[in-house]
């Protein structure tokens, strides 16, 4: 499996992302509008290949966001939003293999 789409699932919690199998080359997951917290999210580190992650819709706080990307040392492309534009920009910096954040901020 290399995308796994979970958008807008009501079903995706904590426990689902939590609870997924390993999946050696998942490149592209979006997770938007699902029920995923700062403490799942923290379970996505271990998926080292993702290019491509959508976070929209997602309350994620400002560390949590910049804790992940710099976990993720493929990502590409993030969507995300609920976030403030100091953290954006602290991982633009940071974190040289982004090409792009989408990004509409609070």
């Amino acid at each position: 499996i290399t995308l796994l789409n979970l958008h807008a699932n009501s079903l995706v919690t904590d426990i689902v992302i939590n609870d997924l199998p390993p999946l050696p080359n998942l490149e592209c997951l979006d997770i938007a509008g699902t029920y995923v917290t700062n403490k799942g999210i923290s379970y996505l580190s271990r998926f080292q290949g993702l290019r491509s992650l959508n976070l929209d819709r997602l309350p994620l706080a400002d560390t949590t966001f910049d804790t992940l990307i710099k976990q993720l040392p493929y990502l590409a492309i993030c969507f995300i939003d609920h976030t403030h534009e100091q953290a954006v920009a602290s991982v633009i910096k940071s974190t040289p293999s982004l090409l792009a954040i989408h990004s509409q901020s609070t």
